[in-house]
């Protein structure tokens, strides 16, 4: 869409100060801003045709103006994020590796350094597809017809399920089972291990017995097989919806908190943000997770081997600066990148390179 230059500036204006104050702008206000040089009859003028493009909205002519949701992403589309502060970047450095520790085990903590440092709703998702690399398998006995089974993916994510193998088996099998997985799949896709599945036969003798391939294929199944809708997604921070004063209609709040419960619909609204980009913006009724309560969504993703392996995203009110969120999220993604590929976090070479 094709504005003036008195168009985009005052629409400008309008959006950020409804960022800032979540309150109808008026005319009057637009026009004592430095950037704007029209009285405030002509803004009125220039919000009324901003009105008619559906890029405004007023309860009523004398009222001032909100920004729609296509007002809001045509300026941050128009006008760009911010650049990150070497003090901001530090900041997020410094949060980051505190904990990178917990990277292996989980990727939770991710949603809590996002809502922690942008004061909204963090969630951290995965994955993104179903190119995961298997690493290795292991499986442990817990008792009758009870096994542990231990999924290690090439980006470092551990994974536990509860199988049941149809028979009491022993550690010693278990190890066999393991030990079989390991030789025939480990470093080959997921996808491609579950196509390939039925079709699988053990090295050699080393089963000994024509049950071990059924019981090596329904190991495999039981700790690689995802529903389409299945998936991982962490969310933290919500109590930082409590405190904003977006959402002290109750009802609003409970739309809100409901939106974020609903993880399959939110795995794939990530999905769907990102299908052509490494970052997505979703504002208010742009999806089914954002309009009920209000929200306003930015999502970016992170990488191991250059494969698209999780999404971290920031969720807050439909007003939330998105200028400033933006390269924060995206930072965050870059940053969990280069700690899965083994990089440095600061200077982004390899660690333990010569």
């Amino acid at each position: 869409m094709e504005l003036s230059n008195r168009e985009n500036a005052v629409l400008r204006e309008v959006v950020l100060r409804f960022v800032r104050t979540g309150r109808p702008v008026s005319s009057r206000q637009v026009a004592q801003a430095p950037a704007i040089s029209l009285s405030p009859a002509s803004v009125r003028n220039v919000m009324a045709e901003l009105e008619e493009l559906g890029l405004l909205k007023r309860p009523h002519p004398s009222a001032g103006a909100r920004p729609t949701d296509l007002g809001i992403r045509l300026v941050l589309e128009k006008s760009g994020t911010k650049r990150l502060a070497a003090g901001i970047r530090d900041r997020l450095e410094r949060h980051i590796i505190r904990r990178r520790r917990e990277l292996v085990e989980d990727l939770g903590w991710i949603a809590e350094v996002a809502a922690e440092l942008t004061g909204e709703a963090g969630v951290v998702a995965r994955p993104l597809d179903d190119e995961r690399v298997l690493e290795a398998v292991s499986l442990v006995r817990l008792g009758e017809r009870r096994v542990l089974g231990i999924v290690v993916t090439d980006e470092g994510v551990v994974e536990k399920r509860l199988l049941d193998l149809g028979r009491d088996l022993p550690q010693e099998r278990l190890q066999e089972i393991s030990n079989y997985i390991n030789y025939r799949f480990s470093g080959h896709s997921v996808a491609r291990i579950l196509e390939d599945v039925d079709g699988a036969r053990s090295p050699g003798d080393a089963a000994g017995d024509a049950g071990f391939d059924m019981l090596a294929s329904r190991a495999v199944r039981g700790l690689l097989a995802r529903d389409h809708t299945e998936g991982e997604v962490v969310v933290a921070g919500t109590d930082h919806l409590l405190q904003a004063d977006d959402f002290s209609d109750a009802r609003r709040l409970r739309s809100a908190l409901a939106a974020l419960e609903d993880r399959a619909r939110l795995l794939h609204t990530l999905k769907e943000a990102l299908l052509d980009d490494r970052t997505g913006v979703i504002i208010g009724r742009e999806s089914g997770v954002t309009e009920p309560g209000g929200l306003g969504m930015v999502v970016s993703v992170f990488q191991h081997g250059g494969r698209r392996i999780g999404a971290v995203a920031v969720v807050g009110p439909r007003r939330m600066d998105y200028f400033s969120i933006v390269p924060m999220v995206e930072f965050i993604g870059d940053t969990v990148t280069r700690m899965l590929d083994g990089r440095d976090v600061r200077t982004g070479e390899t660690l333990g390179a010569q």
